[in-house]
């Protein structure tokens, strides 16, 4: 995923700024190479370039489930709110899907299976017909 932009009207100071737009490139069925929207992100004038790769870099790592807290690299305050922010508004328009971890689970104990009316294939099957 990345950000596309495009030039428009901004209400707020009145004047042409950079609308961004989070989106996927992926491959049809007639292996074409085309373009989807995850998310319209609005204007972010007050976000650095470099702050967008990062928000970008995140928001991947995130979808992909490689978001390991244990080794991420510190961000400011403010990627980081755009992130959650971002990645919580992309899965309450379901653009992407997410593993719930609260799934019922059922254990099973190994030791107490029992197999009934095993039949076995091979040499043994073969010698107790030639008898």
């Amino acid at each position: 995923m990345y950000f596309r932009s495009s030039m428009r009207h901004n209400p707020k100071p009145g004047e042409l700024s950079g609308y961004y737009r989070l989106v996927e490139s992926y491959r049809n069925f007639e292996n074409r190479i085309c373009h989807r929207t995850m998310l319209a992100a609005g204007f972010l004038d007050e976000l650095s370039g470099e702050q967008l790769k990062k928000i970008q870099k995140g928001l991947n790592l995130r979808v992909e489930g490689l978001d390991n807290k244990l080794f991420r690299e510190e961000c400011d305050a403010v990627v980081t709110t755009y992130v959650e922010r971002f990645y919580q508004q992309m899965i309450n328009e379901k653009r992407i899907d997410v593993l719930l971890n609260n799934k019922d689970w059922q254990t099973i104990d190994m030791n107490s299976l029992r197999n009934k009316d095993i039949r076995e294939v091979g040499a043994e099957w073969l010698y107790y017909q030639a008898i």
